[in-house]
């Protein structure tokens, strides 16, 4: 049997997956929209007053577990208001990643890197009913740190 499924997921940890579907809408809702004008705009303050400090901002983007983990995925969709065709799960990482790209922000995305360790390895990247890395996990996006930085002439 699939490892991923021996851990059963937590009722009240679906529940919370569920209320963060509108973040997954393939069309945005007018309330998710906001919310993300918000973050953008916290970014925008962050990369200036880094520039500001002389320091060089990097926007790392924290995948969920709904975007890596088809389990928790399957799981959730079944609990959704809408059928699986109205969510994108890798479009909040697209949105961050153009945003920053636009602007000049170093950006690092492990959303495909997390997936892909998810699928080879068959161990689960985030702590079951906890929604944090694992420890393979944490290694994964560890990995990705250490690569984009040395690309962007990091020690």
């Amino acid at each position: 049997a699939d490892p991923a499924r021996r851990i059963p997921l937590k009722p009240e940890f679906l529940r919370r997956r569920v209320e963060n579907l509108p973040l997954y809408r393939a069309q945005t809702p007018p309330e998710v929209d906001r919310w993300w004008k918000q973050a953008e705009r916290q970014v925008l303050e962050f990369e200036a007053a880094c520039r500001q400090a002389g320091a060089r901002c990097v926007l790392l983007i924290a995948p969920s577990e709904i975007q890596v983990d088809p389990v928790v995925q399957e799981l959730t969709l079944k609990r959704a208001p809408l059928p699986a065709e109205a969510y994108d799960f890798a479009a909040p990482s697209r949105r961050l990643r153009a945003f920053a790209e636009a602007r000049g922000i170093a950006c690092i995305d492990p959303l495909e890197a997390l997936r892909a360790a998810q699928q080879r390895r068959g161990l689960r990247q985030y702590i079951p009913n906890n929604g944090h890395w694992s420890v393979p996990g944490n290694a994964v996006v560890a990995r990705e740190v250490a690569a984009a930085l040395a690309a962007l002439g990091g020690a």
